[in-house]
């Protein structure tokens, strides 16, 4: 399985993309409102409903009128769909199990939301045989167990779309992906899990309470290109939680936090390829990522990060790549500013500079580094001990 997985995150290295369909009819929705009835509107629900169960919402002049084809669902831009009921199991909205399209009228986004004082559901629910295509919509204030705004199995394509104000009570605070998510100009502010303060005195196990954003699990495939992750916070990965293989291309993350991997956890397989993190937190270990298997940083920016504990900038337990990348102005209160290394380190082109650490203000090491001769700098950190690269003794105290 693992040379599976790495062979999916090579072909998305390389430059895979994949394209959602885009041709066919339109069904209008026409009314904010969510009631089913045969009324002379087409409403969000029978919309959906219309194109699951191929065939009109009703009989009289301005339902949703099905077709043959591929449906595109349109909205009004800048208009809010407000949902105060649940549709089904946790859904506000029917499940989608057939390939649905739904998409703004203009450049302004068609707001999806959950009313304050309805019971907690997310919005949309893809099974392993549905696709929905998201096009220039908000999606705000919904809260579920996993997947505050969508629990994907099946394929969720993403394009231009915003997270605002989801919460998952379990994990992904907007988005729980079991699927393939392919992102496109998305941005995910203020989502978050709950932190697990509650049941701080049991057993934790690492999936709980993780993914401020985005969960994305095992055998999953999460692809973000020109995404905002700001202010979404989780027990683990404030911005991404990833067991699966996640790429992150243009993109930028900040003031994201968690106890571990304050932007991003990655307990798989990992790229981010020209991407700025800046200002997350992670209180025990990895203020911008940790990673504890396979990652690639590649021409990328990691400025301004903390950790309380190890790796102001990067906390690694894994094989960590980092390619063409600047990181400087991390800080830790424990070890390795820049970067905590316990595992394999490859640093190739990238500048280690002006971070700060109680030990190994560049980096502090217990397994090995790999640097190339010219081109790499780890120079004027600053620490009590080991101001650029301090190697760390055994059975370390961290301060957490």
């Amino acid at each position: 399985m693992r040379i599976k997985s790495l062979l999916v995150f090579i072909f998305l290295l390389i430059g895979f993309q994949i394209n959602a369909q885009s041709s066919g009819y339109t069904i209008i929705v026409n009314t904010v409102s969510m009631t089913v009835a045969d009324d002379g509107q087409c409403t969000l629900i029978e919309a959906i409903n219309a194109v699951k169960q191929n065939q009109s919402s009703g009989i009289t002049d301005s339902e949703c009128i099905y077709s043959e084809g591929q449906a595109h669902i349109i909205l009004e831009g800048g208009t809010t769909y407000p949902i105060s009921e649940i549709n089904n199991n946790a859904n506000g909205l029917p499940l989608i199990d057939t390939d649905i399209s739904i998409r703004s009228s203009n450049a302004n986004p068609a707001i999806i939301s959950r009313l304050q004082d309805a019971n907690n559901f997310r919005f949309f629910e893809i099974s392993d045989a549905g696709q929905l295509n998201l096009e220039t919509i908000s999606l705000e204030n919904g809260i579920s167990e996993f997947g505050g705004a969508i629990l994907n199995e099946g394929t969720l394509f993403l394009e231009n779309i915003n997270f605002a104000s989801n919460t998952a009570l379990e994990a992904g605070g907007a988005i729980h992906n079991t699927g393939i998510l392919d992102a496109n100009v998305v941005t995910f502010d203020a989502n978050r899990t709950l932190l697990g303060e509650p049941f701080s005195s049991t057993y934790l196990r690492i999936i709980d309470f993780a993914g401020g954003a985005v969960f994305n699990e095992r055998e999953s495939v999460l692809i973000i290109r020109d995404g905002r992750f700001s202010d979404n916070e989780a027990r683990i990965g404030g911005a991404i939680f990833n067991i699966g293989t996640a790429m992150i291309y243009d993109s930028e993350l900040y003031d994201n936090r968690a106890r571990v991997g304050g932007g991003i956890f990655n307990y798989e397989l990992l790229g981010v390829y020209n991407t700025y993190l800046h200002h997350n937190e992670g209180i025990s270990y990895g203020g911008a990522i940790y990673t504890d298997r396979i990652a690639f940083v590649i021409d990328s920016r990691i400025i301004l990060n903390v950790s309380l504990g190890a790796g102001g900038g990067i906390a690694t337990d894994g094989i960590a790549s980092i390619v063409r990348t600047t990181i400087t102005g991390n800080s830790s209160s424990g070890w390795g500013g820049g970067i905590s290394n316990y595992g394999n380190l490859f640093l190739l082109e990238t500048s280690i500079t002006e971070n700060q650490s109680m030990h190994g203000g560049g980096i502090s090491t217990s397994g090995s580094i790999f640097m190339d001769d010219c081109c790499t700098s780890v120079i004027n950190n600053t620490a009590e001990e080991g101001m650029n690269i301090y190697e760390v003794p055994a059975n370390p105290e961290f301060d957490n």
